[in-house]
């Protein structure tokens, strides 16, 4: 094994470093401006500051939900053809799965697509699934989007399909926001039910008050990953600080 006396690493810090030209970004949440390097500033409109709000009002509409998937027979870690099978006898349908909590692990993103299909089969207002790629005609399809294309994609839905978003560990508000979001008409004819594993419903019921014995709630999912934010932001805090002590001294 070689050893080098000197090291070449970069960090946001350097990205951000002043140039000739202003630095511009863009970012549909606010919640990691905490993190961002000292000579960047979050510049938020005030036509556009009650949008954080605005989402979690849209998901706490009586037409969202939260399933227990160890109460549905998924215990421990998910199947992903398991995860799938239930998903697919959901009433109302699910038309769309946004596993923003990564539970998809033993497949791959076409074998899902596949198994999906193949569940389906026989019916024709299903000809198709998506995932990751076209935006043509979705009235006749499904949609899957895994844990690393659940932000940034625009994909337009029509406005009666439901989606099914997975929890998962270290879940940060701004993850699952911006994966609920990919329903651009939620909260006006799109909606969301939240898959949440046996790991995690053990950790809500621990956070939240008064929860033995009724079921999980909407409100419960956001205070949740609220909680995971501030949880995130402090773990991030000390590493924000070594890569900008580095940056200072170059």
């Amino acid at each position: 094994m070689k050893e080098f006396p000197h090291k070449l690493s970069a960090s946001g810090w350097d990205l951000a470093n002043p140039k000739k030209y202003p630095l511009t970004g863009f970012s549909g949440t606010n919640d990691s401006q905490h993190v961002l390097p000292i000579s960047v500033t979050q510049l938020g409109l005030a036509s556009q500051t009650h949008t954080n709000a605005l989402v979690l009002c849209r998901l706490m509409r009586p037409e969202n939900s939260v399933v227990s998937l160890a109460e549905m027979g998924l215990r421990g870690i998910c199947k992903s053809r398991e995860l799938l099978g239930l998903i697919t006898k959901m009433d109302p349908e699910v038309r769309v799965v946004l596993d923003v909590g990564a539970l998809v692990l033993d497949m791959t993103n076409e074998q899902f697509a596949h198994e999906w299909l193949k569940i389906t089969e026989g019916r024709d207002d299903i000809q198709a699934i998506v995932f990751c790629s076209s935006n043509d005609d979705l009235d006749r399809c499904v949609v899957f989007l895994d844990e690393a294309h659940t932000r940034g994609i625009d994909l337009r839905m029509p406005s009666n399909y439901r989606a099914a978003v997975s929890l998962g560990a270290n879940l940060t508000k701004d993850r699952l926001i911006q994966a609920c979001m990919r329903m651009r008409k939620l909260g006006v004819g799109q909606s969301v039910v939240f898959c949440m594993p046996e790991e995690i419903e053990t950790k809500v019921r621990a956070m939240a008050t008064n929860t033995n014995g009724r079921p999980m709630s909407v409100e419960d999912v956001l205070e949740w990953a609220i909680r995971g934010t501030w949880a995130d932001l402090r773990r991030s805090m000390p590493l924000w600080l070594k890569q900008g002590k580095s940056f200072a001294r170059l």
